[in-house]
């Protein structure tokens, strides 16, 4: 009769079988660390040049002591409309970006009356130029959250629909451009942009009048 021990497998059979785990072992840990690293790769913000646009709504805060018009006794304001903007820039690495702005920030209108029935419409246009840094932190592989600041050239523009009230006039001011958004990829090359923006000192006293402005837009960015 055989012993239990005979009925073992050779040492043979079981080195093979431990040298076939740890081959299996060595394939699973590489295959883990392969996707790791496609995972991270997505998750790097690619470096190069990118451009975009973007449209939304943008709030005047007019400084209202700057605001009157010849003989006028009443006065409203609409500090409401519709801005656009192009963009480009440079992305330094995966947290560091400079970036180019021009914006067109709409209008804003004062509305006056006057004695002897007299009336009319001031409206204030606003743009600005700027060149802001541009900071970014990785969310997910597709969603990434930013802040940027930097110097503004605002320029203003007012007009009046009727001579009696005023005159033409236009002002520029350096001023400081600071927001706050986010940016979901929507392809390899296209991303989706949602963004907060405020432009402080917009115009001049003496020239058109003062005001800071806010934007709040939607838009698209390519990268290159």
């Amino acid at each position: 009769m055989k012993k239990l021990s005979d009925l073992s497998p050779p040492a043979s059979i079981k080195l093979g079988a431990f040298h076939t785990m740890l081959a299996v072992l060595a394939l699973f840990v590489s295959g883990h660390s392969a996707n790791a690293q496609v995972r991270q790769d997505k998750a790097s913000m690619p470096t190069g040049a990118y451009i975009g646009f973007g449209v939304g709504a943008t709030g005047f805060k007019l400084k209202k002591e700057d605001f009157n018009a010849i003989g006028a006794t009443t006065r409203s304001f609409d500090e409401r409309d519709t801005g656009f903007k192009v963009f480009g820039g440079y992305r330094l690495n995966e947290n560091l970006a400079i970036e180019g702005q021009y914006t067109r920030l709409g209008k804003a209108e004062i509305r006056y009356s006057a004695a002897g029935g007299l009336s009319g419409t001031e409206k204030y246009r606003a743009s600005s130029l700027s060149v802001a840094a541009v900071g970014s932190v990785p969310v997910t592989t597709d969603l990434s959250l930013f802040a940027k600041a930097g110097p503004s050239y605002n320029s203003a523009k007012s007009s009046f629909s009727n001579a009696a009230l005023g005159m033409a006039s236009s002002g520029n001011k350096l001023g400081l451009l600071v927001g706050v958004g986010a940016s979901y990829k929507l392809t390899d090359s296209v991303s989706a942009r949602v963004e907060f923006e405020n432009f402080s000192r917009v115009g001049e006293a003496a020239k058109g009048g003062r005001s800071s402005v806010t934007m709040v837009s939607a838009g698209l960015a390519y990268q290159f």
